[in-house]
């Protein structure tokens, strides 16, 4: 999707597609809900160049996640990059070579309710003046609660470097080097 588009994903099975399974660029924006998400040669969701993106859920008012199935991708997970925002809530991402989750190059991302595991790299990797809310510091709702990792990522559960921020709980969060790591530029604002 590209140049303001907008658009609903719903319940698809998005795989070997060639490159990325889905490109929000261009000051688009989309809702991505209930899809499979696998197995793609490059990442599986991209937010960039200014877009937008509600992934695992429709509205700000759900009480319940419409989650995503976002696994076996051959690079990241999630990227989320080049003054892009997105609300990640309620999806299982796993399995990806690289990162579960990336918010860079002055982004935002809201990252909360996820099963967040088994990747190769970190589960959250936060860089480049960019920011990452990890849920709220209480409440139980999918917008409020921490994220899981059942299967260690293979790094941190949460990185960060380059000016940039964490926030929010840590929760489960985890990989096989510890659950977190802010370099000296970076503002850890997060709690068990």
């Amino acid at each position: 999707m590209t140049r303001g588009g907008a658009a609903l994903i719903d319940r698809n099975v998005i795989q070997n597609t060639g490159t990325n399974g889905i490109v929000v660029i261009q000051s688009s924006s989309a809702r991505i809900i209930n899809n499979t998400i696998q197995e793609n040669p490059q990442t599986g969701i991209v937010i960039s160049e200014s877009s937008s993106a509600r992934i695992g859920f429709n509205m700000a008012d759900d009480t319940e996640a419409s989650p995503n199935v976002i696994q076996k991708n051959n690079e990241n997970g999630i990227v989320v990059t080049r003054s892009s925002s997105a609300r990640i809530v309620g999806n299982t991402i796993s399995s990806n070579t690289d990162n579960g989750v990336v918010v860079t190059r002055v982004s935002h991302g809201d990252v909360s309710s996820n099963t967040i595991d088994g990747n190769g790299g970190d589960g959250v990797f936060v860089s480049r003046n960019s920011g990452v809310n990890l849920g709220e510091d209480t409440g139980s709702g999918i917008f409020d609660a921490p994220n899981t990792t059942n299967a260690n990522n293979g790094g941190f559960g949460i990185r960060c470097v380059i000016n940039s921020y964490g926030d929010g709980r840590i929760g489960a969060l985890k990989g096989g080097s510890g659950a977190v790591l802010f370099a000296a530029n970076c503002v850890n604002a997060t709690s068990p």
